[in-house]
């Protein structure tokens, strides 16, 4: 099975480090990438697991790029795996329409949620296959 996991960084964290260990867990069984915008990476990575750090054509806005690269590694996975709420949303978008299982994790408090963010939780988290929280 191929399994992309989509998260904002791999830098310290909490979500990064959720992200690093089923990465690490699933690549002994499974063909696994992970793509990440941003930093440098913090946690140990399975050197069977594949990193794509998103890079951007300056000629298209950076949501858009984004949106067109989740896409685009998308479409050669069985399951997608999504970290934050952001990544979350954009993960949603972009696979819209692929017939994909996209399962999407929370890991942030929900008393430090903007409102902008929870009316977008609450439009685009019902297309998910799954929330872990």
């Amino acid at each position: 099975m191929k399994l992309l996991f989509v998260i904002t960084s791999l830098e310290n964290g909490g979500a990064e480090r959720v992200c690093a260990s089923l990465a690490n867990y699933f690549s002994t069984e499974h063909e696994v990438e992970i793509l990440y915008f941003s930093g440098e990476i913090f946690y140990e990575i399975n050197s069977k697991v594949k990193l794509n750090k998103f890079t951007r054509n300056s000629r298209i806005p950076r949501l858009a790029a984004k949106l067109l690269a989740i896409r685009k590694r998308a479409k050669d996975a069985d399951c997608i795996l999504s970290f934050m709420d952001s990544t979350n949303i954009l993960s949603i978008i972009a696979t819209a329409f692929l017939g994909r299982k996209l399962i999407i994790s929370e890991h942030s408090a929900h008393d430090f949620v903007g409102l902008k963010w929870r009316v977008l939780r609450r439009i685009f988290y019902p297309f998910a296959s799954a929330l872990t929280v």
